[in-house]
């Protein structure tokens, strides 16, 4: 899918979106784990690799999306050479990411059994639980892109989407 002209902007605050709700998130996990002892080393780890990824990703987008910026603002699907079993597994772990983000939306609104395996505890500060907001934007990426696999299985528009 391209975002031409305009909805470069949009991208661009999903994107801008996504690393404030991470940074937040990383902030909130170092609160809310300080009594367990803190995030464990290799989490923290992951977190930095998953950084490195996301930053690798935005220097090779980044410079398509100015490219995009000039052209006429619409919307366009275009068929992209991807094997069955990568759609087929990338599918897989989106719906994976999807269970995991309504997991954890029913543990941040309190939800009985969904604190598992942690106790469920009353906070003093119930601001310092994730944001609600966080994985209901979660599932709905995870949701879109489980959309997109159902849209690019057998037949795919060329037409641009005005």
């Amino acid at each position: 899918m391209t975002w031409q002209g305009k909805y470069v902007l949009l991208l661009a605050a999903l994107f801008l979106a996504e690393i404030i709700l991470t940074l937040w998130d990383f902030v909130v996990e170092d609160w809310i784990r300080r009594p367990l002892g803190g995030v464990y080393p290799g989490e923290r780890i992951m977190h930095a690799v998953m950084g490195m990824v996301y930053g690798a990703t935005l220097a090779n987008v980044v410079p398509t999306m100015l490219m995009w910026w000039s052209r006429p603002t619409r919307l366009t699907l275009s068929a992209r050479p991807v094997s069955e079993p990568l759609r087929w597994f990338m599918t897989v772990m989106a719906v994976g990411v999807f269970l995991s983000g309504v997991r954890d939306l029913c543990a941040a609104a309190g939800l009985r059994g969904s604190a598992w395996p942690w106790q469920p505890t009353k906070t003093a500060r119930p601001w310092l639980r994730q944001p609600i907001i966080c994985r209901t934007l979660s599932c709905c990426v995870c949701l879109a892109g489980i959309a997109f696999h159902a849209l690019n299985a057998d037949s795919f528009w060329s037409e641009p989407l005005e």
